[in-house]
């Protein structure tokens, strides 16, 4: 009899406790549901539609690096516009590294400066490098070479690496030196370009270009 008595207590418990732990994986899987709308809801606001709120602390950061772009160059550039027939040719293979190399020298062109040393190559880098910029020589990602308007993105990125470094414009701390790149890129008159190829890559996002060439157009 006792021995019945505890296998009863025994098989309530484990139903209990059974209950309990569905009870847990429940809230769990709401939780881990909730994150992952939360998550697409601010991609969405910062990435696509660019209407998310910028804290203070990032527009006083932005401000500082604009001022001093702005200090340096003290010319803000007219919207540029790629000659049609390197822009029919860069739809037709993003991979052709004598198109791509035209196309660098004329974007830095329109910045008013010398791009004849500069080459373009197309490699395959790490899956978070979508392009880099060293000593001339500019590498766009092969595995992230997804479409025309990135491509279009990350080239106007890196010649503005070339740009600022041929000027003398770097900063020491790597992140800022980035986000003042981007800045660059914007303030330079290749602000359409960065918008529209901006969704999956760079330092800035769509409601902080938003900002950003307000802040510029302010500066003409």
């Amino acid at each position: 009899m006792n021995f019945e008595l505890r296998l009863f207590q025994l098989q309530r418990y484990l139903r209990k406790d059974g209950q309990s732990i569905m009870s847990l994986y429940y809230i769990y899987d709401r939780l881990t549901y909730l994150i992952c709308v939360v998550g697409m809801i601010v991609f969405i606001m910062t990435r696509i539609i660019g209407i998310a709120p910028i804290p203070k602390q990032k527009k006083e950061m932005l401000d500082e690096l604009i001022m001093f772009l702005h200090s340096r160059i003290n010319r803000v550039g007219k919207p540029y516009m790629l000659p049609p027939g390197l822009k029919d040719e860069m739809k037709r293979d993003l991979d052709n590294e004598k198109v791509l190399t035209e196309t660098a020298k004329d974007i830095i062109a329109h910045c008013g400066s010398d791009g004849s040393s500069l080459r373009v190559k197309v490699e395959n880098l790490s899956p978070n490098a979508a392009g880099q910029y060293s000593n001339d020589l500019i590498i766009i990602n092969h595995l992230d070479n997804t479409g025309y308007a990135k491509t279009m993105a990350v080239l106007i990125h890196e010649c503005m690496h070339h740009y600022l470094r041929h000027r003398g414009i770097i900063l020491k701390d790597t992140v800022s030196n980035e986000y003042l790149t981007d800045i660059a890129t914007l303030y330079m008159g290749f602000g359409d370009y960065i918008n529209r190829g901006y969704v999956m890559a760079g330092y800035i996002k769509r409601h902080e270009i938003r900002y950003i060439k307000n802040r510029i157009s302010k500066l003409r």
